[in-house]
């Protein structure tokens, strides 16, 4: 029995700007660090929020944070 890859029925994922939902993004200086104390957090912040802004919140995070948060140990390549 052959199995088929994702690729050979749909083809390669768009890329990650296609599909972010139009509109305005969310202002990342208006949410609080500890919302990324949670992974849940951290994902909502990254699908609403440019990826320059969600890279500059994480950062603020990471320093206002108390080691170890999930999550929070290093920096994460926003493109993914």
């Amino acid at each position: 029995m052959a199995t088929h890859h994702h690729d050979d029925q749909y083809g390669a994922a768009p890329p990650r700007d296609q599909i972010r939902p139009p509109g305005p993004k969310l202002d990342t200086a208006e949410v609080p660090t500890s919302v990324a104390a949670r992974p849940e957090g951290q994902d909502y912040v990254r699908y609403h929020s440019t990826d320059a802004s969600y890279a500059n919140w994480m950062r603020r995070a990471r320093h206002e944070l108390p080691s170890p948060v999930p999550g929070l140990g290093d920096e994460p390549d926003p493109r993914h």
